[in-house]
């Protein structure tokens, strides 16, 4: 349960700190329109959310593997 919601956690923090940064990108006084909060910068959130957790997955689990070894012994 503690991996889905480490998993979750860090979904959140890439989505808070892209619309943080787009946000400040978009209301400076020369923004010109790129880049802007469309379709392709949300799929963007996405394929960085998959990417990144994808990347830690493998981590959290050989922590869980590693915690239940040394339960046993």
């Amino acid at each position: 349960m503690g991996i889905l919601i480490a998993q979750g956690a860090v979904s959140f923090s890439i989505i808070v700190a892209d619309l943080i940064f787009i946000h400040q990108v978009m209301s400076k006084p020369n923004w010109d329109g790129t880049p802007d909060m469309d379709i392709i910068f949300f799929l963007g959130i996405i394929a960085r959310m998959i990417v990144v957790n994808a990347a830690l997955f493998p981590v959290a689990l050989i922590g869980w593997f590693v915690k239940r070894y040394n339960e046993k012994t």
